[in-house]
């Protein structure tokens, strides 16, 4: 048969995203485990990343992360809606990772369902844990149940009081459908919003210093920025937050990094500390035509005969006016 085989669930950015933070940054999931689970993981524990495709006969089951810690083992989806049907979908999931453990250990099989849960990112689904009652054939009856966690439910000083850092991308969906314009009149939401992810920026220097983990500041920004960029609507506003947020780089930096070297204006940003950085940043959004030099000077204090000259001592290439 040639036909191709089916997957159980459409990608989305959501997805993507969650994904790259499992697959990348899986030091974030240990958080995440301790707050749902309750257990008391360091950061520095040993993470075991295992497959997330499952076969079936007619069908690919593909998870989003499953980890093991120690002898435990964990399995995390991110979903943005509620359907009705996710605890179907998650007694599936874990089914096919029990039984695939089961196999791999061999006879006398016994299978191990993971510690599973649901991290819901939208509005306030997730309240409550998913339950489904299972009858074997004797009549004896079990309960499956799956945890849930909402993003939403979380404040920012929450997020990183528990250092729940991989729920920021997801932070801009609390303002989804109420995001301020460019308009004159919606000036003083908008700045409010500014100030919010510059804070935000902030404070997750100041923990991933703290954990040991500052290498994955650039990369989790440009997650943030992804999602939204997908939000956010507005031009005008999605150049406002780019900037503050340190400008949009969509591949993930520290991958670009270790194939191509770093760009002298970087390694320049990082030495300088994160202000000069930031510079270098605009510089590249007024290069690759993401803001106007009037917007990137602008935002520099600068005039933009200034940040022309500043692009051109630093190796930029200041576009044709």
């Amino acid at each position: 048969m040639n036909k191709k085989t089916n997957v159980h669930r459409r990608s989305t950015i959501f997805d993507d995203v969650f994904r790259t933070i499992c697959q990348k940054m899986p030091v974030l999931l240990i958080a995440v485990i301790n707050e749902v689970f309750g257990t008391d993981y360091l950061d520095d524990e040993r993470i075991l990343q295992l497959r997330n495709d499952y076969i079936e006969k007619r069908s690919k089951l593909v998870t989003d992360a499953v980890i093991q810690i120690d002898t435990a083992l964990y399995h995390v989806e991110c979903q943005s809606r509620e359907d009705g049907m996710m605890v179907v979908r998650m007694i599936e999931y874990d089914f096919a990772i029990a039984l695939e453990e089961a196999m791999a250990e061999g006879k006398p099989y016994r299978m191990r369902f993971p510690n599973s849960c649901v991290i819901y990112i939208r509005g306030s689904q997730g309240d409550h844990d998913l339950h489904m009652e299972v009858e074997l054939p004797d009549g004896k009856v079990f309960e499956y149940s799956t945890k849930a966690v909402n993003v939403q439910s979380y404040s920012e000083g929450e997020i990183f009081k528990k250092k729940l850092l991989m729920f920021l991308p997801y932070y801009i969906l609390r303002y989804e459908g109420n995001i301020p314009t460019a308009r004159k009149q919606d000036r003083d939401r908008l700045e409010a919003l500014l100030a919010e992810y510059d804070d935000i920026c902030k404070k997750l220097e100041a923990v991933l210093d703290e954990m040991g983990r500052s290498e994955l500041y650039t990369d989790l920004i440009k997650l943030i920025e992804r999602i939204s960029n997908y939000v956010i609507r507005s031009k005008e506003v999605r150049e406002e937050v780019g900037i503050v947020m340190g400008g949009r780089i969509l591949e993930l930096q520290s991958e670009k990094d270790r194939r191509i070297g770093r760009e002298q204006g970087l390694l320049e940003g990082r030495q300088e500390g994160r202000q000069e950085g930031g510079n270098h940043m605009v510089y590249v959004m007024v290069q690759d035509g993401d803001v106007t030099p009037e917007k990137g000077a602008s935002r520099l204090g600068i005039t933009v005969d200034q940040l022309k000259a500043n692009m051109m001592n630093t190796g930029y290439v200041f576009p044709e006016m």
